[in-house]
């Protein structure tokens, strides 16, 4: 046959589909007991040292009764063996854990978190096995020669040596499967090497047993490094959260809070200390609420307002959202606001607070000025008309609904509109804020002073209401505008009108009190300004004539 004529060499087959499944059904399986770099990465170190510890730790325990039953062993064998064999193997066997143990925690690398590399996990599934090996050899050996006593005292340590080490092992499954199956077959072979008919029923007994025993340290193991892993979860989105919590607290001017049951400050940060300007030793002596005591605006109103919802709801236990306090910390004044929840145990027990601190100073700064330029005028500093209109409303917002008594007085510059178009706005402009000084020298506490519009003001009190003690306060308002105003060194004249009305006698109604005082102004500067007066029905007359008179020329 020709070269060209040999065939070319098959294709290793591939496994069957049943074989594969079985294999990665299999590895699924080794993966739930196992940890491995290509399911956990980095952890499986980790998970591995959680294992190695966990067998670690109940090591004195076993050394001790390791010792008994090695001591009971040995003097079932005395007469049978060597005692040279017999104390060298007794030696072996009680060293051998002894060793065991200290290398098992030389293979754990940190102090803090135990690791441990997957040549040193197989490594404790060799010592295991080997340790396994070692302590059936004796009975192993001896179980045929001696009397039935004897037996009965090996078979019984020996199980309980199989049942004690193998569920001392569960945490580490290669460990505990090898040491669990070395001590069956040893255990078989025993009972066989005395007499397998007498000792068959016992055998199959004690293959029932041990499957029974590798049932549950599968069960076991797997429930052992799902808890690992869930726990090296949790550290990790711990680990996250912390850094997130570090890195919003290095960003932003929030800060977080943690009060204990006592209402103790817990888990300071330097965030917090920089808001209160104190260390965080000192902090934590004391009460939240205390330390926010210590540094409240006593003088606002609105801080003891606020401290008393925060004290209301930290004793009701509910949470609250935004409440705002004023505080001064090294002189400086600042506003915070305050957001927690209760933090609560398994039993839904109150244990504590979990909160932020937010400073809020620019963004109450900037709400002020916002509330100041919708509210107040900007060229004078008095109430604007929308301010003034919504001061006005408060005439039928009454218990009772009956009108609420006060004064209006409408004030109109005379002779404002030559001042402007003479010497300019700017004069008119600063004429305008003398004027608004001047009156604001002689309201009452309780009054509203507005400015409604180019050169018109208001005056609105609540306080006073008698027609006597309103005329009198209308004059000085007059006589206030006697002296010049200087402005650029131009002597200014101003004169002013007044009108005015008085609820519920003139005007139960803010559109209606606002009309006469508008009429009683019109009256004011009929008179020759410079001069105020009251509203009357006959002005309301004389007006409703003048209207009909207009109409009845256009018509005409």
């Amino acid at each position: 046959m020709s070269a060209a004529e040999i065939p070319p060499a098959a294709a290793p087959a591939a496994p069957p589909r049943m074989t594969r499944r079985l294999l990665a059904w299999a590895r699924t399986r080794l993966h739930e007991v196992v940890a491995d770099e290509r399911v956990d990465g980095a952890n499986a170190w980790i998970h591995r040292g959680r294992q190695v510890r966990a067998i670690s730790r109940l090591l004195p325990f076993v050394i001790v009764g390791n010792v008994l039953n090695t001591m009971a062993t040995s003097l079932v064998a005395w007469d049978v063996i060597s005692h040279t064999l017999l104390i060298g193997w007794s030696v072996f066997v009680v060293g051998g854990i002894v060793a065991a143990g200290q290398l098992w925690r030389s293979m754990l690398r940190g102090q803090e978190l135990a690791a441990a590399s997957a040549f040193s996990y197989w490594q404790v599934a060799g010592h295991s096995a080997l340790y396994a090996l070692l302590w059936v050899a004796l009975p192993v050996y001896v179980f045929p020669a001696v009397g039935h006593s004897g037996q009965l005292l090996i078979a019984g340590v020996t199980a309980g040596m199989l049942c004690v080490g193998s569920f001392l092992l569960t945490p580490h499954a290669p460990a505990a499967l090898a040491y669990a199956a070395i001590m069956t077959v040893g255990s078989v072979i025993g009972l066989g090497r005395a007499s397998v008919t007498d000792n068959f029923n016992l055998m199959i007994l004690l293959a029932a047993y041990s499957s029974t025993i590798v049932a549950i340290i599968w069960f076991n193991a797997r429930v052992f490094l799902a808890g690992a892993r869930a726990e090296s979860e949790k550290e990790k989105q711990q680990q996250l959260v912390g850094l997130l919590l570090r890195d919003f607290e290095e960003n932003t001017s929030d800060w977080l809070w943690e009060v204990s049951r006592q209402g103790l400050l817990r888990h300071v940060s330097a965030r917090l200390e920089q808001s209160f300007a104190r260390p965080a030793a000192e902090l934590q002596r004391l009460r939240f609420v205390d330390l926010l005591e210590s540094v409240i605006d006593r003088e606002d109103p609105h801080g003891r307002a606020a401290l008393h919802r925060l004290r209301d709801a930290l004793g009701r236990h509910a949470a609250f959202r935004d409440i705002e306090l004023p505080v001064v910390v090294q002189g400086q004044r600042r506003w915070w606001s305050l957001t927690a929840k209760p933090l609560l145990d398994n039993k839904g027990q109150k244990v504590g607070w979990r909160g932020v601190g937010s400073d809020v100073t620019r963004e109450r700064t900037a709400r002020g000025e916002l509330a100041r330029l919708a509210n107040y005028d900007t060229l004078t500093g008095l109430a604007n008309r929308h301010l003034f209109s919504q001061q006005l409303e408060g005439l039928r917002h009454t218990a009772d609904q009956q009108p609420r008594p006060c004064s209006l007085m409408l004030l109109d510059l005379d002779n404002f509109k030559m001042v402007n178009d003479t010497l300019g706005h700017e004069v008119g402009d600063e004429v305008l804020r003398l004027v608004a000084r001047r009156l604001r020298e002689r309201i009452q506490p309780g009054d509203l002073l507005a400015r409604l519009g180019g050169d018109e003001f208001a005056l609105l009190s609540w306080e006073t209401t008698d027609p006597a003690v309103v005329a009198q306060r209308a004059q000085g308002l007059v006589d206030s505008m006697n002296e010049p105003c200087v402005v650029e060194d131009a002597r200014i004249e101003m004169r002013t009108s007044i009108g005015i009305a008085l609820a519920p006698s003139d005007g139960d109604r803010p559109q209606a009190l606002l009309r006469s005082a508008d009429l009683a102004l019109y009256a004011a500067k009929g008179a020759g300004r410079n001069t105020w007066r009251f509203y009357d029905e006959q002005m309301a007359e004389r007006a409703r004539a003048r209207l009909t008179m207009q109409h009845e020329l256009r018509d005409a």
